[in-house]
């Protein structure tokens, strides 16, 4: 139950571990969903949506990507409403893992704005992909920092709900060995200020079945200093794809 609970708010804060962090977009009409990534639409040459449409009812989010072809670069434009599943997990006994009510108040309303630069340059067999950005939070009233989860990944991904913003930078490299199957390596870092810096690095193998489907299995490194210590932590990965045209 308590991995059940950690997978929902993994997703709820950092967006997954979407393999699709680069400057390219789905393909006019193309749509791609996972079972831990975002639904993924390709509107137009230039725009892709995306949401988590089962997280849509408890944490409302949407993103927008969009491609400016005279400067080669693309901007991400994401908004996360994450109140009202905190508000489940804010309980005590087996569906708790935040701070309860009695003890600190009700989670207050927390609306996430994080704004991202990609920019991607293309080597034979490899794609490099270099991005930064800015996330910050608007909340409704002051946040009583029991209220933070302290665990590596979730901690810093709700960074800007205590510091009202953070930000983001890091580079990816993916490499093509054949039609069908790529490696992707990237490495991030998270600055929260009047924190220190958190370190995330991925590395995943993704293998297309058919033109439909596809398979992703990695693994992930976080390293950090946590309120609780130093900590280094290695989390697997895997997921299925499935795009479709319509």
């Amino acid at each position: 139950m308590r991995i059940l609970k950690l997978t929902v708010l993994i997703l709820l804060v950092s967006n997954g571990f979407t393999s699709s962090e680069s400057a390219y977009l789905l393909e006019k009409g193309d749509h791609e969903i996972g079972l831990f990534q975002p639904l993924r639409w390709g509107y137009s040459e230039n725009i892709e949506f995306s949401t988590h449409p089962i997280l849509m009812f408890t944490v409302p989010n949407f993103s927008v990507k969009v491609r400016y072809v005279n400067c080669g670069i693309t901007s991400r434009h994401r908004f996360v409403y994450p109140t009202p599943l905190m508000r489940i997990f804010q309980k005590k006994g087996m569906f708790g893992l935040i701070t309860p009510v009695a003890d600190v108040g009700e989670v207050p309303h927390i609306f996430v704005f994080q704004n991202e630069l990609f920019k991607s340059i293309s080597l034979d067999k490899t794609l490099i992909t270099l991005k930064g950005g800015i996330t910050f939070a608007i909340v409704s009233e002051k946040l009583d920092e029991r209220l933070s989860v302290d665990l590596p990944i979730i901690y810093p991904a709700m960074g800007e709900f205590f510091n009202g913003y953070k930000f983001n930078i890091g580079a990816d490299a993916r490499y093509n060995v054949s039609d069908q199957f790529s490696v992707l390596l990237d490495g991030d870092a998270v600055i929260i200020p009047t924190e220190d810096i958190f370190w995330e690095s991925k590395l995943l193998g993704e293998y297309q079945l058919n033109d439909k489907c596809g398979i992703l299995l990695g693994t992930k490194l976080t390293y950090g200093n946590y309120p609780f210590g130093t900590q280094t932590r290695l989390l697997p990965l895997i997921d299925i794809t499935y795009r479709w045209t319509k």
